[in-house]
């Protein structure tokens, strides 16, 4: 049977000027899914970045990145494999544009 877990790793702060989200440890997952839904309309796009590290400390962007969805009640999402030993995500929101958005992580082994 696979191990599976959900990790809320975004609650609905206001998001402005550059976004880092906590590091997240996921060594042990074969496979994430990251999940983010738009808890306000947004009249621009935003690009959500995958950074990844061995170590927690170090990072480095891997190229696996979508644009988050702008409106209210909209789900994105993004599949990520080889992903190092920790993930954490950033974002640059436009001058003057506050988003809100739920960030989850489904991770199976």
């Amino acid at each position: 049977m696979r191990e599976a877990y959900t990790a809320v790793i975004a609650r609905a702060e206001p998001w402005s000027g550059v976004i880092l989200t906590e590091p997240y440890e996921t060594g042990w997952a074969g496979e994430v899914i990251i999940f983010a839904l738009a808890l306000e309309s947004l009249d621009a796009d935003v690009t959500l970045k995958t950074l990844i590290s061995p170590d927690g400390i170090n990072w480095v962007e891997d190229g696996s990145a979508f644009v988050l969805p702008r409106e209210k009640g909209k789900l994105g999402f993004l599949k990520l494999r080889h992903f190092g030993h920790f993930l954490r995500f950033t974002a640059e929101m436009p001058p003057g544009k506050i988003g809100k958005f739920v960030l989850s992580l489904a991770l199976k082994e």
